[in-house]
């Protein structure tokens, strides 16, 4: 691979401090298209950092922040190319009922009605979540909510999507469900990056990388 266009996500040289705390060090990060992969590392290493960083959530007024970065072929990230999943999901819903959380991302791209609806409930069947679709957003368990979000994320049309620990409250079956999933946007030449506390299905990632003293080790 020769040049940047040919990089969902080039990150060369990265430095990162905040608060005076330095994060990353010289940290490079490419990612291909039509792959997924993981970022791991212990709580307070930098994962969240890093997907943020990639979203564009910093300002150089901000933040100590230098080094080349490049999503997309935009070095300010387009955010309507990407769609992202935060790790408190509960910050993330918006309605009290779970069929308009799932439909508002497919509303706001002007799909038809008829569509939508096809749409939710075929995710909602997939992640076998559709008997949630009625319930209030505010009863769910943090597992239910975590699958909703995912769901909602997912449902977007995007080329890149970025999940901050999108299986940490799901039980074996729904992570099995979610990774099935996954495989399938892959399928279709989409591209995922994952930030994960422990990687426990290595073989479902094109590639596994550790932060480590600031920089990405690749598994």
């Amino acid at each position: 691979m020769g040049n940047m266009e040919e990089f969902v996500i080039d990150i060369k040289n990265l430095n990162f401090s905040y608060d005076g705390d330095l994060v990353f060090s010289e940290l490079d990060f490419k990612v291909e298209k039509a792959k997924i992969y993981a970022v791991t590392g212990e709580s307070g290493l930098g994962k969240t950092t890093l997907l943020k960083i990639i979203n564009g959530y910093f300002t150089s007024e901000e933040v100590e922040l230098s080094g080349y970065i490049n999503v997309l072929g935009d070095e300010i990230p387009d955010l309507t190319k990407i769609a992202s999943m935060y790790q408190d999901v509960s910050l993330q819903i918006i309605f009290d009922n779970v069929f308009r959380e799932l439909a508002f991302g497919l509303e706001n791209q002007n799909a038809d009605c008829d569509k939508v609806e096809e749409k939710v409930r075929a995710i909602a069947s997939r992640l076998e979540i559709d008997n949630l679709l009625s319930q209030d957003t505010n009863r769910l368990s943090y597992g239910e909510k975590q699958l909703v979000v995912v769901a909602a994320t997912l449902l977007l049309e995007r080329d890149l999507y970025i999940l901050d620990e999108p299986f940490s409250a799901l039980a074996k079956d729904k992570k099995n469900l979610l990774i099935s999933e996954l495989k399938a946007k892959r399928e279709h030449g989409k591209t995922i990056v994952v930030a994960l506390h422990e990687v426990q299905n290595m073989d479902f990632f094109d590639k596994v990388y550790k932060i480590r003293d600031g920089k990405l080790i690749e598994y």
